[in-house]
């Protein structure tokens, strides 16, 4: 899925959450709104109908004051009020039972008004009219009343309507929140699905490419554009490892091919040294030649190293090992070859045993210990120690030479890399330490380097530690 169409997707998602949210909201308004009223038109019919109770019973006292004195009726203020009370109370009438009973109502208060306008023209006795009087009379409270106890019934049942609503509007409310909150999960786990999970395991395979020494492929997950970039930066590195590979292919070929003349040069020179008639300066030029034949061989021959540990063809023969012995045998080839420097072996009186293929962890001793002859122009003291620990046979090599700068010890290992503090005053490649690193690697250990400016370096090397030493017999060192 692509980025658009999930911003697309979450957009009408939103969309539609927001409009739901409107929606509820305008009719749960809409019905307050007319439960409101409703209630609030309830209450005035109860007002209503009170004013016509207390018209009516303004009405009769007029009237007994008006038999007292036998006063002849008119239209009186009272009279006129009752009339205008049960107009007033028509607005709020809805039902038909509503209306039947306002119609009782006015025919009951017509009925009386008339009757007692009646009775005082004929000059009836106030003892006399009570009982004639007092049926219309009856019935008009009662028809008010009802009135009044039904609007009351009418705002109490609107009221728990009301109540109802306001319930019915949090549960939707609440279903909105919960509907939104299961939104935004969904969307969190999809967005860390497709692009916060997939991104960072791209930049982590990133991260782990290491210049052009790359292989492998990088995840194909996560949004359409994310495995887009994916699959452009692993052409890019595939690009990139082609180029690497021709150019080992090319290094490895020019690399066989000068081990030949290098060899017939190697022999010649032997040959010379054999000579006896040779004087003192043609012996030490011709040692010169030798040696510089001997740096020009192991160069070469890393080269062939890297082009076959790329390619996968670098074999290794195992077998059980007194690293003592590998060790000695590297510090021993080495002690001659510098006046200058002094190589210091200390090993343990008990064999230090590991799995390793013999000639190669010699490489790597001979790569460690020409590397800090190398980097120590000036000599010095080389300290070659081989140690035991619980899990792994320790190898360091400490020299007394110029050092590393900080910023390269994070790259020294890496093809054609060389500290910038000898780069222009000792000869080499870089490949010796890649070399040695892969060496290392292919046996399940691991090499670390520590190293200051000025005051030296030291190469410890870790190989996994064989437990049975029944097969071999203690060295002397």
């Amino acid at each position: 899925m692509s980025m658009k169409r999930l911003f697309f997707k979450l957009f009408l998602l939103s969309t539609a959450l927001t409009l739901a949210t409107v929606f509820a909201l305008i009719i749960f308004m809409s019905r307050m709104d007319d439960s409101l009223a409703t209630m609030f038109d309830a209450m005035k019919a109860v007002r209503a109908a009170e004013r016509v109770q207390i018209q009516l019973y303004k009405m009769s006292r007029e009237n007994l004051l008006e038999y007292s004195t036998y006063n002849k009726p008119g239209v009186s203020k009272a009279k006129r009020e009752l009339r205008e009370a049960i107009e007033k109370l028509r607005p709020y009438i809805v039902s038909k039972e509503e209306r039947n009973i306002l119609h009782h109502l006015s025919e009951a208060a017509r009925e009386y008004e008339e009757t007692s306008t009646d009775l005082l023209n004929k000059n009836v006795p106030p003892v006399h009219t009570e009982p004639v009087l007092k049926p219309s009379l009856t019935e008009v409270y009662r028809m008010a009343e009802r009135l009044a106890m039904m609007k009351l019934e009418q705002a109490k049942t609107v009221g728990e309507a009301s109540h109802q609503d306001i319930k019915g509007a949090a549960i939707v409310a609440g279903f909105i929140g919960l509907l939104s909150f299961i939104g935004v999960l969904v969307t969190w786990f999809v967005v860390r699905q497709l692009y916060e999970a997939p991104i960072r395991k791209l930049a982590n395979q990133i991260r782990s490419v290491s210049g052009i020494w790359w292989q492998g492929g990088f995840p194909k997950q996560g949004a359409a554009e994310i495995q887009a970039i994916a699959t452009a930066f692993e052409d890019l590195l595939n690009k990139l490892n082609h180029q690497r590979n021709e150019g080992l292919k090319f290094i490895s070929s020019v690399a066989h091919d000068l081990r030949n003349p290098l060899s017939a040069i190697q022999m010649s020179v032997q040959l010379l040294l054999e000579q006896k008639h040779l004087s003192r300066a043609d012996q030490e030029i011709i040692e010169i030649i030798s040696r510089q034949v001997s740096h020009l061989d192991r160069m070469v021959g890393d080269f062939l190293d890297a082009g076959r540990i790329e390619s996968g063809r670098l074999e290794f023969k195992k077998s059980n090992e007194d690293l003592r012995v590998i060790v000695e045998q590297s510090v021993r080839l080495h002690q001659s070859v510098s006046d200058k420097h002094e190589i210091h072996f200390e090993a343990p009186n008990f064999p230090v045993v590991c799995e390793c293929d013999s000639l190669r962890i010699g490489q790597v001793l001979n790569n460690l210990i020409s590397n800090a002859i190398k980097y120590s122009p000036n000599g010095g003291r080389i300290a070659v120690k081989v140690s035991a620990e619980p899990r792994f046979c320790r190898l360091t090599v400490e020299d007394q030479g110029i050092g590393i700068n900080e910023k390269d010890l994070d790259k020294i290992f890496e093809p054609f890399s060389r500290s910038g503090l000898g780069d222009s005053d000792i000869p080499g490649l870089g490949l010796g330490l890649s070399v040695t690193k892969k060496i290392i690697e292919a046996h399940h250990g691991q090499i670390d380097v520590k190293s200051r400016p000025g005051e030296g370096s030291e190469f410890i090397v870790k190989l996994p530690k064989k437990q049975s030493f029944d097969s071999l017999s203690p060295a002397v060192v």
